[in-house]
């Protein structure tokens, strides 16, 4: 899943639950991701984050979730992924809540992550399904369209 530039927020839940998630590359323009954005995502193997300033977070963001029967609530636990950052970050992205990984790796940012032409820009009112892809004929169930979740009955 890569989270277009200039996407500022991810709302709580947003992504949650998604069993198919496998790669997360988030937007540098990120300034904040609601509680559980992510979580229960525990297929998830690597986030990247290319901000070299990372927002706060909170440890429920991507937080992998158990039921505790004797507490009668949830365990949360690290998120089994590994976090990628910039060179000479990751004690910024520690301070800011991004701790809640099962390895921090700093990475070299000098290569070339993705390149977009023209006609790989997201479309408005292009319907995806919940693994990033495109969906031209949706059925019942949960969509995104520009940015949001939808539901189709």
């Amino acid at each position: 899943l890569y989270l277009p530039e200039g996407c500022q927020t991810i709302g709580d839940w947003a992504f949650a639950y998604c069993s198919y998630l496998r790669k997360v590359v988030m937007p540098s323009s990120l300034a904040s991701a609601g509680d559980f954005a992510f979580a229960g995502d525990n297929s998830l193997v690597s986030v990247v984050s290319p901000s070299k300033t990372p927002c706060n977070i909170s440890m429920k963001v991507f937080c992998k979730s158990n039921w505790n029967e004797e507490k009668e609530d949830y365990d949360y636990e690290p998120s089994p992924a590994t976090l990628y950052v910039p060179e000479d970050t990751k004690a910024d992205y520690i301070d800011k809540g991004w701790n809640q990984f099962a390895a921090i790796v700093e990475d070299d940012a000098s290569g070339i992550n993705q390149i977009v032409s023209d006609s790989q820009q997201p479309d408005e009112g292009v319907i995806y399904n919940l693994s990033g892809q495109r969906v031209t004929n949706p059925g019942k169930g949960v969509y995104i369209r520009n940015g949001k979740k939808i539901l189709f009955r």
